[in-house]
């Protein structure tokens, strides 16, 4: 697995896996984003989603997000700029963000019911290198811890499977102890080597707009 930062390093990755010699049937890409607001990146959370929902691209892409709240968890699906709220029997109305059976089923879920030749998944929340990313304040500041990711993503992908892109989009993610833990489950992963993981344009939050649209290209 190899290693990039910044947000702008992820369209280089997608341009290369791109690449790669496809199926003659399947979608090209199904993207997720484990949106995590339930804490005070709240509002970043929204801004975020607003990115999303400005795409409208002809790819499948499911956004589990959480806000800093109770009974506030929705599934949406985004595609030709159409959004979707889901319903899947796996999701509560308040879901841990910080618990790797949450991470396990969305993704699992996800590739099972949009499935694509390559995968984007991005985890966006606080961060904190070997530590873990994602806490969840409504649940006792619940956190997925390094090695739970990598559990989660095992549990989920099966025996063998990895996801195309993994990318971060918290503080400190880029670091060679989560790059280790993740080099089973994924062939290239994005993150942050600072406090801070998002485009200058953009303030703290990543431009999933383009990054999706750019998907398609």
């Amino acid at each position: 697995m190899r290693t990039r930062t910044l947000p702008i390093m992820m369209l280089g990755m997608l341009v290369l896996v791109g690449m790669l010699a496809l199926p003659a049937s399947g979608s090209n890409w199904t993207a997720m984003i484990y949106l995590d607001g339930d804490n005070n990146l709240e509002y970043y959370a929204g801004v975020e989603m607003k990115e999303v929902n400005a795409s409208d691209a002809d790819i499948d892409v499911l956004v589990l997000k959480d806000d800093w709240g109770t009974n506030d968890t929705h599934l949406y699906h985004v595609r030709n700029g159409t959004t979707t709220r889901l319903y899947p029997s796996w999701l509560g109305r308040e879901a841990n963000m910080g618990d790797g059976d949450t991470l396990a089923a969305f993704v699992n879920w996800s590739l099972s019911t949009y499935p694509a030749n390559h995968s984007l998944l991005t985890l966006w929340d606080h961060g904190g290198s070997f530590v873990g990313c994602c806490v969840d304040s409504t649940n006792g500041s619940d956190i997925l811890r390094i090695p739970e990711i990598r559990s989660a993503l095992e549990d989920a992908l099966g025996d063998g499977g990895r996801i195309d892109v993994l990318g971060f989009a918290d503080c400190l993610m880029s670091s060679v102890e989560v790059a280790s833990e993740m080099a089973p489950v994924a062939d290239y992963m994005v993150g942050s080597e600072k406090v801070g993981w998002a485009c200058a344009t953009e303030g703290i939050n990543w431009d999933f707009d383009d990054i999706i649209d750019y998907m398609v290209n």
